[in-house]
C-alpha cells in the first residue's frame, strides 16, 4: 500500500486520491498542537462515503460538567450511530489568573486560581457544530472557556 499524507481539506476534495491503485481510501486526519499532520489509514468499502465531524473538547469546572454534556447533546453532538449524547468525561485541575478587565465566575483578577474540572470530549456533525458550540457557551460559567476543536474525517 502506497501512503501519501494529506490534510483533511486536500482528502475530502481530491478524488484522485481515492482511486484503486493507490489503495489508500480513508485518511483520519487531525491537526495537533504541534501544527503536524497525524495520520491514519484504513480502506474502504463498498461505497461507503467520507464525511467531515469534529471532535469536540470542552473544560469545565465539576459542578457543571452535567449542564455542560446536556446542553452539548441537545444541540446534537454526541450522535455516534443508533446511540446520541455519547461523551467521554476525565477530571483534572483548570489553572489560570484573571487579568485586569476580566470578570471571573471564579477567583479574583491577578491572583492564580486552580479549579478541580471535568475535561468531556463528543463528536459532531458539519451540520451541528454552530448549534452545539453555541449551547456550550450558554451555560458554561466561565467568561472564556477552553474549547478544543479537531477536525475529524470519517466514514458512513
Amino acid at each position: 500500500m502506497k501512503a501519501h499524507c494529506v490534510s483533511p481539506a486536500a482528502a475530502t476534495t481530491n478524488d484522485r486520491l481515492f482511486r484503486d491503485d493507490l489503495k489508500v481510501a480513508y485518511i483520519c486526519a487531525v491537526l495537533t498542537r504541534s501544527q503536524h499532520w497525524a495520520t491514519h489509514w484504513s480502506p474502504i468499502r463498498g461505497n461507503q462515503r467520507l464525511m467531515k465531524t469534529y471532535k469536540i473538547v470542552v473544560f469545565v469546572p465539576e459542578a457543571d460538567g452535567e449542564a455542560v454534556r446536556m446542553a452539548m447533546g441537545e444541540a446534537g453532538a454526541g450522535r455516534i450511530g443508533n446511540y446520541d449524547y455519547c461523551s467521554f468525561t476525565s477530571g483534572g485541575t483548570g489553572r489560570f489568573r484573571p487579568l485586569e478587565g476580566a470578570r471571573p465566575a471564579i477567583g479574583e483578577v491577578g491572583q492564580l486560581e486552580d479549579v478541580a474540572e471535568e475535561r468531556i470530549e463528543t463528536v459532531c456533525s458539519d451540520e451541528r457544530l454552530k448549534a452545539v458550540l453555541a449551547a456550550i457557551h450558554r451555560v458554561h460559567p466561565y467568561e472564556e472557556p477552553a474549547i478544543d476543536l479537531y477536525t475529524l474525517v470519517a466514514i458512513d
